[in-house]
């Protein structure tokens, strides 16, 4: 499980919180970090080793 953690809030209340700052942010960031592992897991399968990818994280 990863944590969130943060002192910055939506400006106001956002009338579709899906839509808000936060809840966007929140989602930009598990879109980015699966991007990442997805891309990871290519290179191990291809290369044979996560050693080969290291200075990409």
């Amino acid at each position: 499980m990863i944590a969130i953690r943060g002192n910055r809030g939506e400006p106001g209340v956002p009338e579709d919180p899906s839509q808000g700052l936060v809840w966007r942010a929140i989602e930009e960031a598990v879109h980015q970090r699966l991007a990442l592992d997805r891309l990871r897991r290519g290179f191990e399968t291809h290369l044979g080793g996560a050693e080969s990818i290291s200075d990409i994280a």
